[in-house]
């Protein structure tokens, strides 16, 4: 049975508000990985992937829609058995398929999936080829989009593909390569030549140096409605993981987001509703899904719960082990080293509780409160 944790309580509360109206099914989406970290629910229940379990969960707390983690890091290993030419298969599941295991259990439930893919930050892992405008890349993931839907298209909850942080695909990209795709695009967009020996520097007041960064997103753009084009052969649809780059310091015209030419491109959108109101604006984006963030470190579960009331569909990360409790109290200690990632989820690793339970207590954040 599931245990109505002070965590589970507060995600019925947001996922009653989540509904845009009475005629509409409410959205609530979460992220969600086998692992978390790998490992802990063999050592917990003696099974990798306890799939039935998971998603009976996810259907009694109202769920509606998996971000499912289907590339396990950035380029890496894919949840299905593949025989796409560069991509791999995940090695840690054995003989086993979790996609197909996962998509049996939500076809009995209702429940979308969304295959969320992380493009690697630089070469792919195994070849010479890197960048979204990489003619190997496009057609890695296209074939992979092929298989899917060849292999699983016959799911009725395969609901199609979340692209996953592309900023840090494109970032660190310095194009130098591309000088010549940079002149095309100049000469195509703008009507006007670009002859400079090498892409322009960072220069607000420089034309050439604003269509760069034009050019950034116009990658972007290409890579995601190239990947859409194919998705929608197969009834698939397209989802996209949209940060908020006026949100960031630094450099965060690198990662060449155009979120209104995305909202032409994407039928979803996820983006932040919490930290610094950043992700309000974005709300009345077309297909938006608002994150109100009760699972990252340092929230105020208060605040981030007034965040989730503007009858937008709601979503939050992360639908891991973290969200039971005491497989992690038992587990965890029997790790040597506890990964920083989960590190935060879980302040009683050591026997220690939180004095109260309370969500209101003093300065207790989101972590200590829950956990």
């Amino acid at each position: 049975m599931l245990r109505l944790t002070p965590f589970v309580l507060c995600t019925l509360v947001s996922f009653a508000a989540g509904s845009a109206s009475a005629q509409d099914k409410p959205t609530l989406g979460v992220w969600m990985s086998p692992g978390g970290p790998w490992g802990i629910w063999d050592k917990a229940v003696g099974d990798p992937f306890p799939v039935q379990r998971i998603v009976t969960d996810l259907a009694d707390l109202g769920v509606s829609d998996i971000l499912f983690f289907e590339q396990s890091g950035r380029g890496g290993p894919f949840l299905h058995p593949t025989s796409v030419a560069h991509a791999v298969t995940e090695r840690r599941m054995k003989d086993r398929d979790f996609l197909e295991e996962l998509l049996v259990q939500t076809d009995t439930r209702g429940i979308k999936v969304w295959l969320t893919w992380t493009p690697p930050g630089g070469k792919y892992p195994g070849t010479e080829f890197a960048g979204l405008n990489h003619p190997e890349m496009l057609k890695l993931y296209a074939a992979q989009i092929e298989e899917v839907a060849a292999r699983y298209g016959q799911h009725r909850t395969l609901a199609g593909v979340m692209w996953h942080e592309v900023d840090c695909t494109e970032a660190p990209d310095q194009h130098e390569d591309d000088l010549p795709e940079f002149v095309a695009y100049c000469q195509k967009t703008f009507g006007e030549h670009y002859s400079g020996r090498a892409l322009p520097p960072v220069d607000a007041s420089d034309k050439w140096w604003r269509r760069y960064f034009l050019y950034r997103c116009a990658v972007v753009n290409r890579f995601v409605a190239h990947a859409a084009e194919v998705c929608r052969k197969h009834g698939l649809q397209t989802h996209f993981c949209s940060y908020a780059p006026e949100a960031f310091a630094g450099d965060s015209w690198r990662w060449g987001y155009d979120i209104v030419a995305l909202e032409q491109i994407c039928d979803r959108q996820w983006f932040s509703g919490y930290g610094r109101e950043s992700g309000k604006p974005y709300q009345t984006i077309q297909g938006a899904w608002i994150d109100f963030g009760p699972s990252y470190r340092g929230q105020i579960l208060a605040r981030n719960f007034s965040y989730a009331f503007h009858g937008r569909p709601l979503c939050y990360f992360a639908y891991r082990s973290p969200v039971y409790i005491e497989e992690n109290r038992t587990t965890t200690p029997r790790s040597k080293v506890l990964p920083k990632s989960t590190a935060t989820f879980i302040p009683a690793i050591q026997g220690s509780r939180p004095r109260k339970s309370s969500c209101s207590s003093a300065k207790r954040t989101c972590s200590a409160g829950w956990a």
